[in-house]
């Protein structure tokens, strides 16, 4: 990964070239957010009932028979 802005230890830095570090970074997560999509498996357990099981983008696992 690389950054917009590096910074030597000794040399003051300026908050717009920080800040814009801050920025590239929140664009990477809103990008990755952005990327992650809604996930649905179909499942027989061992007895032959269906089920689906969804993970949403948000992390929300949900298991319903089918």
């Amino acid at each position: 990964m690389t950054v917009p802005n590096t910074f030597q230890t000794g040399v003051p830095i300026r908050a717009s070239d920080l800040n814009g570090n801050f920025t590239n970074l929140d664009t990477r997560v809103t990008t990755q957010e952005t990327n992650l999509t809604t996930t649905t498996l179909k499942l027989q357990s061992a007895n032959g009932t269906n089920y689906n099981v969804t993970v949403s983008n948000a992390g929300v696992l949900t298991v319903t028979a089918a």
